[in-house]
């Protein structure tokens, strides 16, 4: 079995969303769609078997206040489980968190679990300090595990 095991979907509507959040328009790969039939054919033309898609490397949820950035990330991970729709043998979301939302991220996993994904992403940094390595995040952890 061939895994993509790191494809990032820019969702436009979230990138939208971000514009109007910090006056920052993220990245969009020119080859990125929010057709997952489309893309699915691109994996069948290249024989992957299966693809683990995340949100775009722009789109980190601890860039907004704390009171936005657990509904960005589940709003991106509601929009990934929603592209990849019916394709579940083919596509695995990755759950995006919020460092500044523990146990709201700890339920986000659980969530999203119960919907397919398979793997959690997490950026290492809020407001440019180091937090993935603190005591706190601790819970994130022990649920991962």
């Amino acid at each position: 079995m061939l895994i993509d095991w790191h494809s990032h979907h820019t969702a436009p509507e979230l990138a939208e969303f971000l514009k109007e959040k910090t006056g920052k328009t993220p990245h969009v790969d020119a080859f990125d769609s929010p057709d997952f039939d489309k893309r699915l054919g691109e994996l069948d033309a290249v024989g992957i078997d299966l693809q683990l898609v995340c949100q775009g490397a722009s789109e980190d949820a601890d860039q907004l206040p704390a009171n936005d950035a657990i509904g960005m990330a589940r709003r991106s991970n509601d929009i990934i489980a929603n592209r990849i729709g019916s394709h579940t043998d083919r596509f695995s979301g990755v759950t995006a968190l919020s460092l500044k939302n523990v146990d709201a991220s700890v339920e986000e996993i659980d969530r999203m679990a119960a919907k397919g994904f398979k793997a959690v992403l997490i950026y290492p940094r809020v407001d440019g300090e180091m937090k993935v390595d603190l005591p706190e995040m601790d819970p994130i952890f022990a649920k991962v595990s």
